[in-house]
């Protein structure tokens, strides 16, 4: 990295020494006390870099509360004319103030999805589209333009006022053959495992079958986890 930007309170101390150790990179470390989150701080100095398009990995995930916080930062890149991205394995989100194209070829993932943000979205028009639009008010909490789909070549979305969350998704979900590793690396067979059972991996509880699909002849298809443990499901 060309710059550190945290409190740490979630990496730890060994990840902060090794790189105040080992490079010259430039740490900023705050106090995790604070009113703004790390990321809102790294978006903040991205862009008096003057960063031209930003990317934020690993902003989303199990605290909802973290992902909401930013979505709602991409309005300082916004407000600086720049494109900021928020990006994970299956969503892509960001801001437009302006009428914008998407091309089918390019598009992240099926699905479209179109939010109000901070207010009404005025005269919202949408062409090329399953479910097209023409000079609808989409209100702040409206949720019509959730999972929508590109049919032509590109789709056009058009507006005279607001501040559109475009959000492109895919729920299509890399799959490999594979065995299960608990986590004493003990290597369990797959019929070890059946769809009444439970597995736990890094502190979340999941059925058995919320991960894996079971194609005949009883063949087990993994989602690419590792390090699953086994919790027999009670008889």
């Amino acid at each position: 990295p060309t710059h550190i930007v945290g409190d740490f309170d979630s990496a730890g101390e060994t990840e902060y020494e090794y790189f105040q150790k080992n490079t010259d990179v430039p740490i900023k470390r705050l106090n995790p006390v604070k009113d703004y989150t790390d990321t809102d701080v790294a978006l903040r100095l991205a862009l008096e870099l003057g960063a031209e398009e930003i990317t934020i990995l690993g902003g989303t995930g199990a605290r909802i509360d973290h992902t909401a916080a930013n979505v709602r930062i991409l309005f300082l890149a916004l407000q600086k004319g720049v494109r900021a991205y928020l990006l994970d394995e299956h969503n892509k989100m960001w801001l437009t103030d302006h009428a914008v194209s998407i091309k089918k070829e390019e598009q992240f993932g099926k699905y479209l999805s179109l939010f109000g943000m901070g207010g009404a979205v005025k005269n919202l028009t949408l062409q090329g589209v399953f479910y097209p639009l023409d000079h609808y008010l989409l209100e702040g909490m409206d949720p019509l333009c959730v999972s929508n789909e590109i049919t032509e070549e590109a789709c056009r979305i058009n507006f005279s006022e607001g501040v559109l969350l475009v959000i492109e998704s895919k729920t299509d979900i890399p799959v490999k053959k594979g065995r299960i590793t608990k986590k004493n690396s003990k290597i369990l067979s797959m019929s070890s495992f059946s769809s009444g059972d439970t597995l736990k991996y890094s502190g979340m509880v999941r059925p058995l079958f919320g991960f894996i699909k079971l194609p005949p002849p009883n063949q087990f298809l993994f989602s690419g986890r590792k390090h699953w443990q086994r919790i027999p499901h009670p008889s």
